[in-house]
């Protein structure tokens, strides 16, 4: 029995079709099968090329083997995927970082009952606006609070930029990092509260990995949110107001990294490390951390949850939320102090503690692009594993297998016949794909058997 694929184009193919080798002839025949779905006053011809567009838009991954098909289970991380995530991590940008602290210094205070609290949002805001998110925008809460036995009841405001989800939507991963700042008494938090490590560095993380992931049109399975808390300093208030919404939107959120003290260090480089402040309950979030923290950053990690209570993720942990808070190893001595100035801080360091969330986001959400298609199966002879899928004008092989007389051939949209060469020795090729930006299909021959892959060139 040949493997079967199902169709994905919901209301116009609903059968599971059955796919066998793709050769010339293949893309013909199952063209004309997705052609007459289509309703018989449409002219012939354009049937037929809309079925053959209809054809690249279902699922390839076929394999035939001695009849059989079978798919591997993909690895914690998929090797195809690992160089993305290493291409995301390495876009962070230390001199951003720096560039976004500098500009929330230099506001004088943020201390959320100082009276310019909405106009730091709307800069916030504004920012993620212009990196693209157009639907960036304040969420409002009152809050009633005596400070320093005045009393003060106000608005406050967070700050929310989303990059929705392709395939789950409802499922969210959040970023978040408190904006305010305070000053310790004697000093006066209207007047001057700087703040460039106590947050000015979360909030400058969240923005950068938000304008890598919208500069380079990175499409997430799951939505993810950016979010600036209001009033942490006086109590959590921001993030305990957004935590206890997210029920009720019908959102369920599938973890929360927060970024609260990230960019000082009196170590070298080489003794450089980070706090993973972590939560009973969110093991596969920390180990995920440890991962990320290991393999595409160069610092080491700390495990403690000694301040897990005292900074945004605590809301979302009491929700019943997964979390985890990163938080530099060595507390900087200006806590708190007018003293807490971007000349105190490391933006390099800070970058690298950027890149843990980047990891962690792209790990979880893939590719970046719902057309992207890299799994595993076996190929050929022997159970051996295989993986092709474009990155740029690459095309990337890993056949897992050295055999001769193994051919290459690629297909356009309409199955005419763009490239054929004979692979060289070896299991892991690179090749330069000569071909424009489009969906194609690629397949690899060897002898009786051979491997069928949709890959997206952007």
């Amino acid at each position: 029995m040949l493997p079967t694929v199902p169709g994905r184009l919901s209301g116009m193919v609903r059968e599971r079709l059955p796919v066998a080798a793709l050769r010339p002839e293949d893309v013909h025949i199952h063209g004309t099968y997705f052609a007459n779905r289509f309703p018989m006053n449409t002219s012939t011809s354009l049937r037929r090329f809309l079925g053959r567009i209809l054809l690249v838009f279902a699922v390839f991954p076929a394999m035939t083997a001695s009849g059989q098909g079978n798919t591997a289970p993909a690895p914690h991380i998929p090797y195809d995927l690992d160089s993305v995530i290493t291409r995301y991590t390495s876009l962070v940008d230390p001199a951003r970082i720096q560039d976004a602290m500098e500009s929330m210094e230099q506001m004088g205070t943020r201390f959320a009952l100082a009276p310019n609290r909405r106009q730091v949002a709307r800069w916030i805001r504004d920012q993620f606006v212009s990196y693209g998110y157009y639907n960036a925008r304040l969420d409002s809460f009152y809050l009633s609070y005596t400070f320093r036995n005045q009393s003060y009841q106000q608005w406050q405001y967070n700050v929310i930029a989303t990059l929705t989800g392709y395939q789950r939507p409802d499922s969210v991963y959040v970023m978040g990092a408190h904006y305010d700042s305070v000053v310790s008494a004697p000093d006066d938090p209207f007047a001057e509260a700087p703040g460039a490590d106590d947050n000015a560095s979360g909030v400058a993380a969240a923005l950068e990995v938000a304008r890598i992931l919208k500069a380079e049109g990175y499409q997430p399975r799951y939505t993810i949110q950016f979010m600036a808390y209001g009033a942490e300093e006086l109590g959590l208030h921001g993030s305990r107001y957004q935590a206890a919404r997210a029920a009720p939107r019908g959102e369920t959120v599938a973890m929360m990294l927060n970024n609260d003290m990230i960019s000082h260090t009196d170590r070298s480089p080489q003794q450089w490390a980070i706090q993973l402040q972590y939560y009973d309950g969110s093991d596969h979030v920390t180990n995920l951390a440890r991962e990320i923290t290991s393999r595409y950053t160069d610092l080491q990690h700390v495990l403690s949850n000694s301040v897990v209570r005292y900074s945004d993720s605590q809301a979302y942990y009491e929700q019943g939320y997964p979390a985890i808070f990163f938080y530099e190893d060595r507390r900087t001595p200006f806590y708190h102090t007018p003293r807490d100035v971007v000349d105190n801080t490391n933006p390099e360091y800070a970058a690298q503690v950027t890149r843990i969330s980047m990891g962690m986001l792209v790990q979880q959400n893939g590719y970046g692009d719902p057309d992207y298609i890299s799994t595993r199966v076996p190929l050929l002879a022997g159970g051996s594993q295989a993986r092709i899928h474009a990155y740029g004008q690459n095309l990337y092989l890993s056949l897992g297998s050295d055999l001769p007389d193994r051919q290459l051939q690629v297909y356009d949209a309409i199955g005419r016949l763009v490239l054929e060469q004979e692979l060289g020795p070896g299991s892991d090729h690179q090749l330069g794909f000569p071909v424009n930006p489009g969906v194609y299909i690629v397949r690899v021959a060897g002898g009786v058997e051979h491997l069928v892959r949709k890959v997206v060139v952007q």
